[in-house]
Formats: C-alpha cells, structure tokens, sequence
C-alpha cells in the first residue's frame, strides 16, 4: 500500500487536484448519463418544439455533457501536471 511519505509534494497536489476535479465533474457526467438514458427510452415520433426528433437531441445533450466534462478534466490534469514539473525544476534546478 501506499504511503504518503512515498510521493513529493507535487504528486500530493497532483492527487489532491485530481480528487476535487472528479467529484466536480460527477454532476456533468450524472447528466449526462440521464439524457443518454432517455434518448433510448423515448418514443421515436416524438418532436421538439423546433421539429426536431427529440430522441437524437436527448444523445447530443448526453454525448456533450459528457465529452465536454471529460476534455475539461484532461485538460486541467495535463496543465496542473506540467505546472508541477515546472516548478519541480524550479525548486531543483534553480532556473
């Protein structure tokens, strides 16, 4: 198992960051999922208010809640990954 004396301080805010990111992000993914969930249950004549097939605008909802949290999420992980190193070589290398 893991302890914590066996990571730096940067992996410990890397950790730290990544926990608080994803329990951020559950909210977007829930709803995401409900709409995925109803785009299968729902009738395939229904219609929006625009005319549109309602079942094709439930996945679009679903697919983009869904892949807008996640490249959120990678996006703020490889920025907070490399603001560690940077400043791990900062701390070692002085420069």
């Amino acid at each position: 198992m893991l302890r914590r004396n066996d990571f730096g301080k940067g992996e410990l805010i890397m950790i730290k960051m990544l926990g608080k990111l994803f329990l951020m992000e559950i909210p977007f993914l829930l709803i995401g999922g409900v709409f995925i969930y109803l785009g299968f249950t729902t009738d395939n004549n229904a219609l929006t208010d625009d005319g549109y097939n309602l079942k094709n605008f439930f996945f679009l909802m679903g697919g983009s809640f869904i892949a807008l949290s996640a490249i959120l999420f990678i996006c703020i992980s490889v920025f907070t990954l490399l603001k560690i190193k940077r400043l791990n070589t900062i701390v070692t290398e002085g420069k």
